[in-house]
């Protein structure tokens, strides 16, 4: 199991704001985290993507329901592009509140 989250906004003087996207194995305590300019789903797809080359893919990903985890406000009965990818490797989203 895999336990994901994206915290912030952080901010830096020169740069300004940025996201960090935090990952651990539940098992074994490995982590992942990588820095991300805006919370949007695609640099979220990305960040797990790079995440499930480092720690491997799991069999569930524990995440909250923030808006790019879960999907779309305009069409709510629709899959957002984590959960397809979640699917699409046959992985178990388990959200938490």
């Amino acid at each position: 199991m895999h336990q994901f989250d994206v915290v912030g906004p952080c901010y830096l003087k020169t740069d300004g704001r940025f996201y960090l996207a935090n990952a651990i194995d539940a098992c074994d305590r490995k982590c992942y985290i990588d820095p991300v300019v805006r919370q949007i789903k695609s640099d979220i797809l990305a960040c797990l993507i790079r995440c499930f080359q480092i720690l491997g893919i799991p069999e569930y990903l524990k995440m909250d329901n923030k808006h790019p985890m879960r999907g779309s406000n305009r069409y709510p009965h629709s899959f957002g592009l984590v959960i397809r990818l979640c699917f699409f490797l046959g992985i178990q989203p388990i959200f938490t509140p």
